[in-house]
């Protein structure tokens, strides 16, 4: 499972099986977390790997 939130407030913008498309949550998101107003990065700024069980 991939999730995508907001580093600040942890709002979440995408949590699904497929890998997201980190463009395509910038320009629905129109580049600003909605709840907090943080400004989203191109670059993930943390990974987590956690072991299916």
């Amino acid at each position: 499972m991939f999730t995508v939130t907001c580093s600040r407030c942890k709002y979440v913008f995408y949590k699904g099986e497929k890998i997201p498309n980190l463009y395509k949550i910038y320009v629905r998101f129109g580049g600003r977390c909605p709840v907090c107003g943080r400004e989203i990065g191109w670059v993930p700024q943390s990974i987590d790997v956690k072991a299916k069980r």
